[in-house]
């Protein structure tokens, strides 16, 4: 039996790439799409309060994007369960999977907010720029 390995909370590796290694871009990418991020989770709160499903799923659709532009895997996974309860019409558990995202989320916010993170993306994208590009690094 193979265990499935646990996604990273931020994977800097990613959006380090993505950006092509661009700091100023980086620094604004995470102060906006964090900040996008917690609104589209308190609008899926309202939206479950209310009952709207179509509406949860539109805003799951819409976080994705955000999750995987800052590399919030966990947020992600979590956040395509959710997605696919939905779809399924397993409605009996979106409610813990609406907690486990706020959960991960919270988790993300904590990380980014930690005063050691942007010296360390920053070591990692100097680290990056001086290895061949075959090369990961994640936080």
């Amino acid at each position: 039996m193979t265990m499935k390995k646990k996604r990273l909370i931020i994977n800097t590796a990613t959006v380090i790439k993505r950006m092509n290694g661009n700091q100023f871009l980086i620094k604004e990418l995470y102060r906006i799409y964090l900040e996008q991020i917690n609104e589209y989770i308190q609008n899926i709160q309202e939206s479950f309060v209310n009952r709207d499903f179509n509406q949860i799923s539109d805003y799951c659709h819409s976080l994705e994007t955000c999750l995987q532009s800052v590399g919030a895997d966990r947020c992600e996974d979590t956040n395509n369960t959710l997605s696919y309860q939905i779809k399924t019409g397993k409605i009996n558990s979106v409610s813990d999977t609406i907690d486990e995202l706020i959960k991960e989320f919270n988790i993300l916010f904590l990380k980014y907010n930690d005063t050691n993170f942007e010296t360390k993306w920053k070591k990692k994208l100097s680290g990056i720029r001086n290895k061949p590009t075959n090369n990961i690094i994640v936080v």
